[in-house]
């Protein structure tokens, strides 16, 4: 499985993203441990992890060209050095094209920023941020029977983060995962399809210790195995990775 990722920008450093994808899909880059009859058993697939570098030579639609997913986990800003915005035309026609031939996209906590003067791609995605308060505990609960891939609920879990508020564009989404804190309750993960691929989104996540919360460590794993067109649950282990 190769994993193209979009990441880094000032407030989200690029090393949190890869560091929590890459415990999230299993270690060593050679698949995602899973539960099947009480023992662990690896999946025969490898996977990489593959960052899109938007100040390089390489077109968007040859880097996407053999991507099995891609996560999109930072804001509309071309780096942590620069805030241009780096959601050209031209790069989010090849992304919704990509996933509308039946590619998928996992979207991740600053993915969603950066982008509601854009209505299309607000859509697209499902919904995007609007503010946060100061971190605080927020409580996240799953609805496992509304998740598109093998999801537990056993209980809220509580984590310090950011907690998103989000502006929703589609009330139609399939929304598994809440988010609660003092400052009310928020959408926190859903999925869509789109022609015939898929999307998935997951708004928490600005601190590392929040992708590796296990139960939302199992969630991103999920996601990103299921907009892959993967399917099974996911028990993840930590490790290293070939890029």
């Amino acid at each position: 499985m190769k994993v193209g990722v979009l990441c880094g920008d000032r407030w989200h450093p690029a090393e949190v993203v890869l560091t929590g994808l890459r415990e999230a899909l299993g270690e060593n880059g050679e698949g995602a441990l899973r539960e099947t009859g009480g023992q662990s058993a690896r999946e025969d697939e490898p996977w990489t992890l593959e960052p899109l570098p938007l100040q390089g030579e390489r077109s968007i639609d040859s880097w996407l060209a053999d991507k099995d997913v891609v996560v999109l986990a930072k804001l509309n800003h071309v780096s942590e050095d620069d805030s241009a915005p780096w959601l050209t035309a031209e790069i989010k026609g090849a992304i919704m094209a990509y996933v509308e031939g039946g590619g998928g996209l996992a979207v991740i906590h600053a993915g969603t920023a950066g982008f509601k003067d854009d209505p299309v791609f607000c859509r697209f995605i499902g919904g995007v941020f609007a503010y946060h308060p100061e971190p605080c505990p927020v409580t996240l609960t799953v609805s496992a029977d509304r998740a598109p891939f093998p999801a537990r609920s056993e209980g809220d879990v509580v984590v310090h983060d950011e907690h998103y508020m989000m502006d929703m564009a589609d009330e139609s989404l399939d929304v598994f995962l809440t988010a609660a804190s003092e400052h009310g309750m928020q959408a926190a993960g859903w999925s869509r399809a789109y022609g015939q691929g898929k999307v998935c989104t997951l708004t928490p996540g600005h601190y590392l210790e929040v992708w590796r919360e296990p139960a939302y460590r199992e969630l991103i794993a999920g996601g990103v195995r299921w907009c892959a067109g993967k399917a099974g649950g996911i028990d993840s282990a930590g490790g290293e990775i070939t890029e």
